[in-house]
């Protein structure tokens, strides 16, 4: 059975680079970190459980930034966003037409197996 790991990681949370070399001394398969949502300033409509947004929505780092913080120093362990929401999907592709170096900074070479 292979067994993943999901964590939003925000400024309360481990850091990724060591939450990953962890999780991947235990043996977990994987590491997924959900995409933070952009947020309204003045929403007009309640959270889906009711109340205002819940405020760690508002502190979750960019998953491809915590996913490459754990590929760096993992060698077997998979990463992977979570989900990521078509709206943001918009707002990297932005980031990566403004930073085409970006793709150079996220991508790392394929890793050697033991």
């Amino acid at each position: 059975m292979r067994i993943g790991l999901a964590l939003p990681f925000t400024e309360l949370t481990p850091n990724p680079a060591d939450f990953a070399r962890k999780a991947e001394e235990l043996g977990f398969e994987s590491l997924w970190i959900p995409e933070h949502p952009i947020l309204p300033v003045n929403p007009a409509t309640p959270f889906p459980t009711g109340g205002p947004i819940p405020e760690i929505y508002a502190h979750m780092c960019d998953p491809f930034v915590a996913l490459s913080m754990a590929a760096a120093v993992t060698t077997r362990l998979k990463v992977a966003t979570a989900r990521v929401i078509e709206c943001a999907m918009v707002k990297q592709v932005m980031i990566l037409t403004a930073e085409p170096k970006f793709f150079v900074t996220i991508r790392r070479p394929k890793r050697k197996s033991k």
